[in-house]
């Protein structure tokens, strides 16, 4: 199962305004430099991004851009950038950093990107599946759970780099992605192996730690996941993710731990439920956002992962999920 296909993004330490283009899922992608926290700065930011909204449509199809807001003003941004054509995607909390602020999600579609409505509505149906049913209980395995990050020595990375390249060879990834996965610095990884030492299943998570108005921003991104074929159907999504998700929580102090799930998978959407994540989608409510689609990233990327009821579209529609701060 794969949440994400893509490797690092946005990288560690560094804000990408304005935004970049991404001609490999024909983009334009970005994280604001500026913390918005007045009505100026909600205006500001609109007609940024009515601006370069403008520049992106002569080169390619989504303008997708995050930034940081007082939550309190998440409504006015919504208005300020619907006048400009541009939709707030998402909206996940941030903690500890004193005042209430939060990560919003705006993008904009070129109408041949658009999200067609019966396809909106199964995407919902996904997502309501996930939160109601009982949670899943897989055959019990006698597994290894197995962690890599900047603690894990270099030979010891290295090493598993063959059994990684032909996981994400699954994906269409080119030869040398294992290697700049698991050597990334900023990227930890968990994963589930059997008697052998064979990887069975994992999931990656990208740290970044952007300075946005001088103020440091921990964040961690549950991203790219997959279970061998012949143990899918057993929990280990959900259980590599969820020691994943746990070891993040547990070692730092960090402001956000979120993902965007592939909703072509329910398998992805149901274990983000049953490791405590909450859908952008569910909660956009909390924060005045009017937006009956906000959560739901349309037609965001190409995951290619070979299933056909991933590829009937032309890109993947992502549902953003995050760990409540009390959770």
């Amino acid at each position: 199962m794969t949440e994400r296909p893509t490797v690092a993004a946005i990288g560690p330490d560094t804000v990408v305004w304005p935004p970049q283009f991404d001609q490999t899922h024909d983009r334009a992608k970005g994280l604001y430099d500026t913390v918005i926290d007045s009505d100026s700065a909600v205006q500001h930011f609109a007609y940024q991004m009515h601006t370069i909204r403008g520049t992106v449509a002569e080169q390619c199809s989504r303008l997708s851009v995050r930034a940081v807001i007082e939550t309190e003003r998440l409504s006015a941004l919504e208005h300020a950038v619907w006048q400009a054509g541009i939709q707030v995607e998402a909206a996940i909390p941030l903690s500890g950093l004193g005042d209430s602020l939060a990560i919003a999600y705006t993008g904009w579609n070129a109408p041949e990107r658009m999200l067609q409505q019966t396809w909106f509505e199964r995407h919902v149906n996904t997502l309501n599946r996930a939160v109601s049913r009982p949670p899943t209980r897989g055959r019990p395995l006698e597994l290894g759970v197995g962690f890599i990050d900047q603690r894990t020595p270099e030979a010891t990375r290295r090493a598993l780099i063959p059994q990684f390249a032909g996981i994400y060879a699954l994906f269409g990834y080119a030869a040398g992605a294992a290697e700049q996965l698991l050597l990334n610095p900023a990227n930890i990884v968990a994963y589930v192996h059997d008697d052998n030492g064979d990887v069975v299943s994992t999931a990656m998570a990208a740290y970044e730690r952007p300075y946005v108005s001088g103020m440091s921003i921990p964040m961690v991104e549950i991203t790219e996941a997959f279970t061998v074929p012949e143990y899918r159907g057993n929990g280990l999504y959900r259980t590599v993710s969820g020691h994943l998700t746990q070891a993040l929580a547990d070692r730092e102090t960090i402001s956000a731990i979120y993902g965007e799930g592939n909703l072509a998978m329910p398998g992805v959407i149901i274990a983000a439920h049953e490791n405590n994540r909450q859908f952008s989608y569910h909660t956009r409510e909390r924060f005045g956002i009017r937006n009956t689609r906000c959560g739901i990233l349309a037609q965001a990327v190409r995951i290619e992962d070979g299933r056909a009821e991933s590829e009937r579209l032309p890109y993947n529609d992502l549902a953003v999920s995050y760990l409540s701060p009390e959770n």
